[in-house]
């Protein structure tokens, strides 16, 4: 078995490997060849590829600053609640109302794989783009990307700050982010003190702590948040007297939108822009894997910018956002405002 691996990596064997998985398409693949060989040569293919050049964007020559603040919230598992039979959520109002654009965001994942839109965002790097890489990202390139939003907006000028209140180890973040750019890490030890709501840090400390971040700056700042309140699984225990699964999602889920509207008080003032985005949408038994072509909900506010056609809805996948939100921290950059992403409307 070793020396077939090892023969299997180079020379004949790897090219007829190469020939055989050209590209990882998992459902067809595991039809044609079945589960065993897919694992084998799907690791051998994510081996060499890894092994050879990056495939990153080269550096972009540095701009002025953009926006004074950009901070951009990955909520988990968040989008619209009514989608899933729950009640009304006041944020949306506030969305529909006053976000620049907001809409579907089609994103690489379904109830987990958090890293995968997370990577899509922060690269602007779409699934195509990873190869064997795509089903964990941050395995795959360990933040090599030095087109990252945070890389650019540091050479921008802009000081970085990454706030996610759980292990620094997870997914390896805290070396993946330092590596995408990220100065500032303010992680799990940072919020030994604040409330959990369940068994997470809940997202009013989270949000407490990112407008604290905002006004403590002392210049243009580009912070990524990442919250961890309604993170699964949902199962009885986890908040008192709510055992239904859908119920502790929705509990949680409401407590993400009174903190987005607490950011957007908060940011009003400012020049400035605010996005918030689901990065998957919840692994709950009336959510299943397909719901929705994988779309939760996301928008972008503008703070001091006339925008007469505001608001409008532009439906994106997760890579397009990311592109997208280069508008905001560079004077001279070009917006990504496209046609619209078909996304199904549910």
């Amino acid at each position: 078995l070793a020396a077939l691996l090892v023969a299997a990596d180079r020379g004949p064997l790897a090219g007829r490997v190469a020939r055989w998985f050209p590209r990882p398409e998992l459902e067809a693949d595991l039809a044609r060849y079945g589960l065993p060989a897919c694992l084998i040569a799907y690791a051998l293919r994510w081996r060499s590829e890894r092994g050879g050049p990056a495939a990153v964007a080269a550096p972009a020559i540095a701009q002025p600053p953009g926006d004074d603040v950009v901070v951009v919230i990955q909520l988990e598992s968040f989008l619209d609640p009514e989608r899933l039979g729950g009640p009304h959520l006041p944020l949306m109002d506030l969305i529909r109302a006053r976000a620049s654009e907001h809409g579907r965001l089609r994103v690489p994942a379904h109830g987990a794989y958090t890293m995968r839109t997370e990577h899509a965002v922060l690269t602007g790097r779409g699934a195509c783009d990873l190869g064997f890489g795509v089903f964990d990202p941050y395995l795959a390139s360990r933040g090599n990307e030095p087109g990252s939003l945070a890389r650019t907006a540091r050479r921008n000028g802009y000081a970085t700050t990454f706030v996610h209140p759980f292990h620094r180890d997870f997914f390896q973040r805290a070396r993946v982010m330092e590596a995408f750019g990220f100065d500032t890490l303010v992680m799990e030890e940072a919020f030994g003190d604040a409330p959990r709501v369940g068994p997470y840090v809940g997202d009013a400390a989270f949000g407490e702590r990112v407008r604290a971040e905002v006004a403590a700056r002392r210049g243009p700042l580009f912070l990524f948040g990442v919250t961890m309140e309604n993170h699964g699984p949902w199962k009885p225990g986890r908040l008192p007297g709510i055992d239904d699964p859908v119920a502790q999602y929705l509990h949680h889920v409401a407590a993400a939108g009174r903190m987005v509207e607490d950011l957007v008080a908060a940011l009003a003032g400012l020049n400035a822009t605010l996005c918030i985005y689901g990065d998957h949408a919840p692994a709950l038994p009336t959510c299943r894997p397909g719901f929705g072509d994988t779309a939760t909900d996301y928008a972008l506010f503008r703070f001091g910018h006339a925008d007469p056609a505001a608001p409008r809805r532009v439906d994106r996948t997760a890579d397009d956002l990311g592109r997208r939100l280069r508008a905001a921290i560079g004077r001279a950059a070009t917006s990504a405002d496209g046609p619209s992403v078909a996304v199904p409307r549910s």
